[in-house]
C-alpha cells in the first residue's frame, strides 16, 4: 500500500531537524544628535574652585629699529578662598611652572622668582589686583609682585571671546563677521577691518570656533591673526585657545600663542 503524501513528508522531516530560530542581534540605542546650536551664559564662582592654566607665548617684533623677542609660560593652579557675587576676591595661586625670556636688543629683562612658590592674591571691587604676597609670610621682592599681578589682572574680567559668544545665538557651520561694536569687545580697544568667528564643532562639553581677521588698530599696527577658541558650554569660559598672527605696519613681527584653562568645582 502506497505511503501517503503526509506520511512521506514526516519521514523525510525526521532525517533533517530544523534549525532553531535565531534571536535578532541587540540593536544599539540610537544616539542623540549632537546641538547644533549654542546659547552660553557665564557661570558663576564659588569658594574653593580651582583654576588651572597652561599657556605658552612668543612674540618676535622689530620696536624702533630693535629686534625684540618675548618667549614666556607657566602652569599654575588656583584656588578661591573667598567670593563676593560670584567673582573671586581672593585666591591663592601656585607657579608649578614658570618660563620667562624677554629681550629687546642686547638687554634681558629680569626673570620673576615665582617658579614653586604659592601667592595670596586680593582683588579689588574694580577688578584690578590690590595686594600680593606669599602665603609663607616671607618678603616679596617687586618682580615678583608684578609679575603675579599682570598674570591674575584678569581673573574677574569676563573674556572679549567670551562676552562676544554669550551675546547671540551661534549655529554649526555658520560664519560671523563680528561688528564694530563686537569687534572692540573681543579686541579690548578699537580697530578697523575684519574679524570673524565660526563655530565649527559643538558637543555637551565643547563649543569650538575657528577664528580669523586682519584689522588696524588706532595706531596703525596691522594684525592678520588665525585661531581656534574653544569654550565649555556649561560655564561659557575658555578652556583652550591657540592663535598666530603676522604684525604689520608700525610693528613687525609675529606671536604664537597655545593655552589650555580648566576650572574643577570645590571638594565636597
Amino acid at each position: 500500500m502506497k505511503r501517503s503524501l503526509l506520511a512521506l513528508a514526516v519521514a523525510a522531516c525526521a532525517g533533517h531537524a530544523a534549525e532553531p530560530t535565531r534571536p535578532a542581534p541587540p540593536q544599539e540605542p540610537a544616539r542623540p544628535a549632537p546641538p547644533q546650536e549654542l546659547h552660553t551664559a557665564l557661570a558663576s564662582r564659588t569658594v574653593g574652585l580651582v583654576l588651572e592654566e597652561d599657556s605658552r607665548k612668543i612674540v618676535e617684533m622689530t620696536i624702533g629699529g630693535k629686534h625684540g623677542t618675548e618667549r614666556t609660560g607657566r602652569r599654575t593652579r588656583a584656588r578661591a578662598m573667598a567670593v563676593a557675587d560670584g567673582k573671586i576676591t581672593k585666591l591663592a595661586t601656585t607657579y608649578l611652572e614658570y618660563a620667562f625670556d624677554v629681550r629687546l636688543g642686547d638687554k634681558a629683562r629680569p626673570v620673576p622668582p615665582v617658579a614653586g612658590h604659592t601667592y595670596l592674591v586680593t582683588i579689588g571691587d574694580d577688578g584690578e589686583v590690590a595686594d600680593v604676597e606669599r602665603e609663607n609670610g616671607e618678603e616679596i621682592t617687586d618682580d615678583e609682585s608684578r609679575a603675579v599681578a599682570q598674570d591674575r589682572k584678569n581673573t574677574n574680567r569676563i573674556g572679549g571671546a567670551e562676552e562676544v559668544i554669550a551675546s547671540r545665538a551661534w549655529r554649526v557651520g555658520e560664519a560671523v563677521t563680528l561688528d564694530a561694536a563686537q569687534r572692540e569687545r573681543f579686541l579690548g580697544e578699537q580697530a578697523t577691518g575684519e574679524l570673524r568667528l565660526k563655530l565649527v564643532e559643538l558637543t555637551g562639553v565643547a563649543a569650538r570656533f575657528e577664528l580669523d581677521g586682519a584689522f588696524t588698530y588706532g595706531d596703525g599696527a596691522n594684525v592678520n591673526v588665525h585661531g581656534i577658541i574653544t569654550l565649555d558650554p556649561r560655564t561659557g569660559r575658555v578652556i583652550a585657545r591657540t592663535a598666530t598672527a603676522q604684525l604689520g605696519g608700525v610693528w613687525d613681527g609675529r606671536t604664537e600663542e597655545n593655552a589650555t584653562y580648566r576650572e574643577l568645582p570645590p571638594r565636597t
